[in-house]
């Protein structure tokens, strides 16, 4: 779970950065950049943590845990998965371990556009960006956060190793 909660975790910022434009520099003075994120700010987005809406609380801590978190957990998984494994099925453990990553930019993809899509007939239309699209990119962040727990949950509960 790891490797797909770091895949759902880089892949959902894309379509976040295109809410933060609509929703944050839609006033632009150049047509051509109007909802565009500043090639100035998109770095410091995607690094550091996003703000609230009234840019008065950070989730630094939390993001610098989610760091620290799948860092730590991307070499024990497969480790995990190697220990546990007997010979025959080893390798196709290490194998899906790894296929998570793909499985995260899947789910990715797929909450973003079920979020939008619920968020597009709630709101209506797409013509103007809708109050809702503010709470929209934070439920497509939050529901990444469910695999995250589960992981450090079944870790908690997981045996020791007999090796």
């Amino acid at each position: 779970m790891c490797l797909f909660t770091d895949a759902y975790d880089f892949f959902c910022i894309p379509p976040i950065m295109k809410f933060n434009g609509r929703i944050y520099y839609g006033s632009h003075r150049d047509p051509n950049k109007l909802y565009q994120v500043p090639q100035a700010v998109t770095p410091a987005m995607i690094v550091s943590p996003f703000r609230d809406r009234y840019r008065s609380a950070s989730f630094r801590p939390i993001r610098f845990l989610l760091g620290v978190g799948i860092g730590g957990d991307y070499p024990l998984s497969a480790t995990i998965m190697s220990e546990f494994a007997n010979k025959k099925t080893r390798g196709a453990f290490i194998a899906g371990v790894f296929s998570m990553h793909g499985f995260g930019i899947l789910a990715s993809s797929t909450v973003t556009m079920i979020v939008c899509s619920i968020f597009n007939r709630v709101c209506g239309g797409i013509s103007e960006t809708p109050h809702g699209a503010d709470l929209a990119w934070r439920i497509i962040l939050m529901i990444g956060a469910v695999p995250a727990g589960l992981t450090y949950y079944w870790r908690m509960m997981m045996p020791e190793n007999a090796r």
